[in-house]
């Protein structure tokens, strides 16, 4: 059992669920935490108490946010994988109005629209969520955050504490550098859970309301592809 476990941040839409059926592959240790377990907001104390008496696994994977180490006690070794914040806001929605149980389903009997989700706060994924999630700022629906604060802690953060980043498009590549790092036998990295259909056309309004409520995202993501793109392919990631 590893020490200091792998804690890998699934961001809703960059391939996680991909990602995820390799990590239960091939890391039989590893602990899963979907069910807002490790919400900074109101966390499982039962869940969290069972981690900190069990072996360490080598991984804890799920949606949940920098700062969750110090509700397991272990050191603040993260990973994430990123994806261009329009794609990933645009998948989003239309995963979310595929799902019959949708926890939007209310607001998107009212409006199905991609500006309409976007603009109503009705979730903080729509709005600069990797930031949040690398910044570990905990949820608040309907709260905007556009300040460049939010940007600067990410990045803090992502230096220090992140010593596996990814993007959604450098996907295999993130994951060759994963495999490496724990030690995991070579394979084939699925896809799972891509929505059927085609992507809605952006017209210049949805796309600046996108780009708006996204661009400490964009800022974000910007410098993690000059990053990756400035290293040799065998460089870690």
């Amino acid at each position: 059992m590893a020490a200091n476990p792998l804690l890998l941040c699934h961001v809703p839409k960059t391939a996680g669920t991909a990602l995820r059926h390799l990590v239960q592959a091939v890391a039989p240790d590893a602990c899963f935490a979907y069910e807002r377990q490790l919400s900074l907001v109101e966390p499982d104390l039962d869940f969290i108490a069972r981690f900190r008496t069990s072996p360490s696994p080598s991984v804890v994977m799920g949606h949940f946010s920098f700062g969750v180490h110090r509700f397991l006690g272990v050191p603040p070794r993260y990973a994430i994988v990123l994806r261009e914040p329009v794609s990933r806001v645009v998948s989003l929605y239309r995963y979310q109005l595929s799902l019959a149980d949708s926890p939007f389903a209310a607001h998107f009997r009212r409006d199905r629209s991609l500006a309409g989700f976007v603009g109503s706060g009705v979730t903080e994924m729509t709005n600069n969520h990797m930031c949040r999630m690398v910044a570990g700022i905990a949820p608040d629906v309907g709260k905007v955050i556009q300040g460049s604060w939010l940007l600067d802690c990410a990045l803090h953060n992502l230096e220090r504490f992140f010593p596996l980043v990814g993007t959604h498009e450098r996907l295999d590549r993130f994951v060759d550098v994963l495999r490496g790092e724990l030690q995991w036998p070579e394979g084939t990295l699925p896809t799972k859970n891509v929505t059927p259909g085609e992507y809605p056309a952006l017209d210049d309004a949805a796309m600046d309301l996108l780009l708006e409520r996204n661009a400490l995202d964009v800022a974000l993501y910007a410098h993690v592809e000059k990053s990756l793109a400035a290293q040799r392919p065998s460089a870690p990631a």
